[in-house]
């Protein structure tokens, strides 16, 4: 059976960091902070990514505003200005010009805002390896199917709820 794949829009994201931000601050979202800091190797996938984490990041680097903290090789570590949150946004290069993003949030001093995660952390998007891998097709089937998959209607309402 073929896995189905439907990504949201850059109008869906921005939308729904709409809401985000009409509320507070993504920081203050446990769905939000959970899929941003996916890794994939907890299913074997270490060279591998979803597309839905990049769509987030994008958007989150965009307004969301970092006071930095530390400079590091591959990552920055900064506080939310809106919320004071520690964020720690890293890039680990894995072939050529691939790189794998993620986003370490650890919460700041205000609540939680939105709906407490569901494990495991569902996708909504592309699973791919992010550099050349000579994977069978029961191993890529395996991996495209480690985590529950939604449609971006109900994604995006799973990554909106609030508690």
């Amino acid at each position: 059976m073929k896995t189905i794949v439907d990504t949201p829009s850059q109008d869906d994201i921005r939308a729904l960091f709409d809401r985000y931000l009409s509320h507070g601050c993504p920081c203050r979202f446990p769905r939000f902070r959970a899929t941003v800091a996916r890794d994939l190797s907890e299913v074997g996938a270490r060279s591998w990514d979803v597309s839905d984490i990049a769509q987030l990041l994008a958007a989150f680097d965009q307004r969301v505003p970092l006071v930095l903290t530390k400079p590091a090789d591959f990552s920055t570590h900064g506080r939310c200005s809106i919320c004071d949150a520690e964020v720690v946004r890293s890039s680990a290069p894995i072939f050529r010009d691939s790189s794998i993003e993620r986003a370490k949030i650890a919460p700041g001093p205000l609540p939680d805002l939105g709906a407490e995660v569901s494990w495991p952390v569902p996708v909504c998007g592309y699973v791919f390896p992010a550099a050349p891998d000579n994977v069978t097709k029961d191993e890529k089937t395996r991996i495209e199917r480690a985590y529950p998959r939604l449609r971006p209607k109900d994604w995006l309402a799973y990554m909106g709820a609030l508690s």
